[in-house]
C-alpha cells in the first residue's frame, strides 16, 4: 500500500472521528443562534473546520499525552508506531495552516478563536493533571465553537459576541456540558493517569468518593439550560434544531 496512504489512515484512526460532534455540534448551536441555514454553501467550509478541529487536536494530545496513553490506550497510532512523531507533526501543521488560512477568508477575527482553541489545548495537557480545573479548561476551550461558528458565518466581531446575550449565554452551556463529558473520560483513563501521575479529580478523590458528584455534574447544565430559557437569555429557546443539539 502506498505510504501516504498508510499515514493518512493512521491519521484518521488518530484523529478519531466518532468524536467530530464534540465541536462540530457546539459550532452549528453558534450558526443556529445567529439565524443563519445551516448547510449553505460558505458553511459547508465552516462545518468542516469545526468538525475536524476536535480530531487534529486529538492527535496534538495523542503527541503530548504519550506518556499515559501507553496504559490508557496502547493500541492508539501514536503509541504503537503506526503512525510516527514526525509525520503526526508534518501532516498536523499542514492541517493547521489550511485551517487558518480558511478561516482568514471566512472572517478574519475568527482567526483569534482559530488560534485560541489550538492553544488552549496545549495548555489543557498540562492542567489535565490538576483536580477539576482541566475538565473546566477543557469546557471554556469547546465553548469557543459556537462563537467561532457565530463570526464565521455572520462575520461578527468580538463587540458583537460581547453584545449578543444569547450566544455568550450558549457558550455558557457548551463549557457546562463539555466540561462533564471530560469528567467522565476521565474514569476511563483512571488507571493510566494514575500511574503517569496525572491527578485528575477521579485519580485525586477515588473512585469512590468521586462518584457523588456524578449526579450533581450531569444535572448542572440541564439546570443553567432551565434558568437561560426561563430568565430569556436565549431568544431560539424553542428552536427545534437548538433543542435537539
Amino acid at each position: 500500500m502506498n505510504k501516504f496512504l498508510l499515514v493518512a489512515i493512521a491519521y484518521v484512526k488518530s484523529m478519531r472521528p466518532y468524536t467530530f460532534f464534540v465541536t462540530g455540534t457546539a459550532g452549528i448551536l453558534g450558526i443556529v443562534a445567529v439565524g443563519d441555514v445551516i448547510l449553505s454553501g460558505r458553511n459547508i467550509l465552516v462545518l468542516i473546520l469545526l468538525f475536524s478541529s476536535y480530531g487534529i487536536n486529538q492527535v496534538i494530545n495523542d503527541l503530548l499525552g504519550r506518556k499515559e496513553d501507553k496504559y490508557n490506550a496502547p493500541m492508539r497510532p501514536l503509541v504503537s508506531g503506526e503512525l510516527t512523531k514526525k509525520n503526526a507533526i508534518f501532516v498536523t501543521l499542514i492541517l493547521f495552516i489550511l485551517g487558518a488560512i480558511g478561516t482568514y477568508f471566512l472572517n478574519p477575527w475568527a482567526l483569534v478563536i482559530y488560534f485560541l482553541a489550538y492553544l488552549m489545548n496545549f495548555i489543557y495537557e498540562h492542567l489535565k493533571g490538576i483536580p477539576f480545573l482541566g475538565n473546566i479548561w477543557f469546557g471554556f476551550m469547546i465553548a469557543l465553537a459556537p462563537l467561532f461558528g457565530a463570526m464565521a458565518v455572520a462575520g461578527y466581531d468580538f463587540g458583537q459576541i460581547v453584545n449578543d446575550r444569547s450566544l455568550l449565554s450558549l457558550a455558557v452551556l457548551v463549557a457546562a456540558s463539555s466540561s462533564a463529558l471530560c469528567y467522565y473520560t476521565f474514569f476511563k483513563d483512571y488507571e493510566g493517569d494514575r500511574i503517569a501521575g496525572k491527578k485528575t479529580a477521579i485519580v485525586a478523590l477515588g473512585l469512590k468518593r468521586v462518584r457523588y458528584l456524578n449526579l450533581p455534574i450531569s444535572l448542572l447544565p440541564f439546570l443553567l439550560l432551565a434558568f437561560f430559557i426561563s430568565f430569556g437569555f436565549l431568544n431560539f429557546g424553542n428552536n427545534i434544531i437548538f433543542l435537539i443539539l
